[in-house]
């Protein structure tokens, strides 16, 4: 009998599974979860039974041990959307801890903090298992609340006895839900009843994602993103369900459109009433940067959360926390928004992602601020001389490698990983490389931050024949430039920067993708100072520095001692005659000064 392919196939993977041996022992904690039969879907949760072995640091856990750490009731279901939508069982879970009743239990998880809301991430596309963990690990050390995790290994079995291969799931890592807590997301409880007054103002999670599954109520931004073609929409996340009071809806999308009316006003740099007045600035710089050094995909536009505290305690917005890191670091899918380039701004480059990307106006705006960019230069210096010098998180990267490296090929081989880019060691050396390359490119770029014109001597220069001024305007990909003088093309300048060696004023259109926007950025009037070199006429080249005769435009200088002949009209923006300095005029010649001078 002849068997089809796709059978055959389906036997042979089947035969392989069984002939694996079952892995019994580990340095990581073990968790078992029995669901006595059903299958776990996206919703609603069903309820099934979770042990956790766990001996201590440094001893060993043995599938045979018993259940120490945790042992009890779960209500798990499916969670994610991409994770969802993979064709194989590594699946990512949401579950919480229960008691035998069904209601909530709290419990302290490999040493977190107690609560009942957790989620186990298998990390099915990262093969380096990291990408999360570490993002989490570095927002944490920059001074922000993040996910805590521990890497464990899973089994998950539906007839409550682990005895075949294929319920072993490998590597997952077991990780905090992002929820209203004093160990987590640290804002005011806010109940049904808290409807009016200091109680209404806080606190509160929302988000910009994907609606999936049973999401909060959402609603649109008053305002289009910069290229005018999507308008971000925002979903509450926290107060949820039946917590939920109209008042509570009202107030905070009250709060952002505030928020984004003054960010979109013209008064938005005021640092009483403008944008500042609503938000804590710092944790914006801290999301920006890291989203930056990590460069995910959905940084700014999904999986994207911010928290506003109650008033008496604060009361701004806030950024964070972090989430869904695993398509980051030079592990995005098809290089969806040339997001695996270590070059070029996440926060431009989402722009080109003309497909539902809800990324909102803000970040453009805040880069508009001189105040908000010397800030986040700041901070950049600072981090990088110690949360985030290269060495430090190659350091985190390599305890994360020991942690995980005795399960890892057991993980492979369950999962039949070979590794978009080889083997493990050469994931985490592509994992390296590509974050040395990214931080070495923002340490030369985060200095050109900013949408204006910048000079080389960070004042307005006065320019000399022998001196030019060097301008300066922001870089990345994707990005187009045409300089202009007086509002006059100059030929062939067309970077980011540009040599001025004549008075006036200079604008540079950007243009981001073509079809994005075009933004003009221009500088103050800039002068420039012509010098007599010798006695000589006013209209010949050889009198002056460089050859200059002077312009309407020109602070001249008659240098000591120099005669200089005018015999018909000059002119020159200001004129300052040093010692014993003389202009003859000749045949009714005549200099007009623009400053009046």
């Amino acid at each position: 009998m002849k068997i089809p392919l796709l059978l055959a196939s389906a036997v042979l993977l089947y035969a392989e599974v069984q002939a694996q041996q079952l892995p019994t022992s580990s340095n990581l904690p073990i968790v078992v979860i029995k669901t006595s039969g059903q299958t776990i879907v996206d919703d609603p949760k069903i309820t099934a039974d979770m042990g956790i072995i766990y001996n201590g640091s440094g001893v060993r856990n043995n599938l045979s041990d018993p259940f120490n750490h945790y042992n009890g009731k779960i209500g798990i279901e499916l969670r994610g959307n991409s994770s969802q939508l993979v064709n194989q069982e590594k699946k990512a879970y949401g579950f919480e801890t229960r008691n035998a009743d069904g209601s909530n239990l709290n419990v302290s998880l490999l040493g977190m903090p107690s609560e009942n809301d957790w989620i186990l991430f298998g990390a099915f596309d990262d093969e380096t298992y990291m990408r999360d963990a570490l993002t989490h690990t570095l927002f944490r050390n920059m001074g922000h609340y993040s996910s805590r995790i521990a890497f464990v290994e899973l089994y998950l079995t539906s007839d409550n006895t682990v005895d075949s291969y294929s319920e072993y799931r490998g590597i997952y890592i077991l990780m905090e839900k992002i929820k209203r807590d004093a160990n987590r997301v640290n804002i005011s409880n806010l109940e049904y009843k808290d409807s009016t007054g200091n109680a209404l103002t806080g606190g509160y999670i929302v988000k910009i994602d994907h609606h999936v599954g049973n999401p909060g109520p959402y609603w649109d931004s008053q305002f289009p993103n910069e290229c005018g073609d999507f308008r971000t929409d925002f979903e509450l996340h926290f107060p949820e369900d039946e917590a939920i009071h109209p008042a509570h809806l009202t107030y905070i999308r009250d709060y952002l459109h505030q928020f984004e009316t003054a960010l979109h006003g013209e008064a938005f740099k005021d640092p009483v009433n403008g944008y500042r007045k609503y938000i804590n600035v710092s944790t914006f710089i801290d999301y920006f940067l890291l989203s930056e050094v990590v460069r995910s995909a959905d940084a700014y536009s999904h999986s994207t959360f911010m928290y506003k505290q109650r008033d008496s305690r604060g009361g701004k917005l806030s950024m964070g926390p972090m989430w869904d890191y695993n398509a980051s670091m030079g592990n995005t899918p098809w290089n969806f928004c040339d997001a695996n380039d270590t070059e070029g701004w996440q926060y431009q480059s989402q722009r080109l992602c003309r497909t539902d990307r809800k990324q909102p106006f803000w970040w453009k705006r805040f880069m508009d601020d001189p105040a908000f960019v010397a800030e986040l230069q700041a901070r950049w210096q600072s981090l990088r001389s110690g949360v985030l010098q290269t060495a430090t998180i190659n350091g985190i990267i390599d305890q994360f490698i020991a942690t995980v490296s005795e399960a890892q090929p057991r993980d492979y081989q369950r999962w039949n990983v070979t590794g978009e880019r080889g083997n493990f060691p050469t994931e985490i050396a592509y994992l390296k490389s590509w974050l040395n390359q990214r931080l070495t490119w923002m340490d030369q770029h985060v200095p050109n931050l900013g949408n204006y014109v910048r000079f080389s001597g960070g004042v307005t220069p006065t320019i000399t024949c022998e001196q030019p001024a060097q301008l300066l305007t922001y870089s990345g990909q994707h990005l187009e430039y045409q300089w202009k003088l007086n509002n006059t093309p100059i030929a062939n300048a067309t970077q980011s920067t540009y040599t001025a060696t004549q008075p006036g004023t200079y604008t540079v259109a950007v243009t981001l993708a073509g079809n994005c926007y075009t933004e003009p950025l221009s500088t103050p009037s800039i002068s420039r100072i012509v010098r007599s070199i010798q006695n000589g006429n006013w209209q010949s080249g050889t009198t002056w520095a460089c050859g200059t005769i002077p312009t309407s435009l020109d602070e001249v200088t008659i240098q000591s001692g120099h005669i200089v002949q005018l015999d018909n009209t000059g002119s020159a923006f200001s004129l300052k005659l040093e010692e014993s300095a003389r202009i003859v005029l000749e045949n009714s010649g005549t200099i007009g000064l623009s400053s009046n001078q």
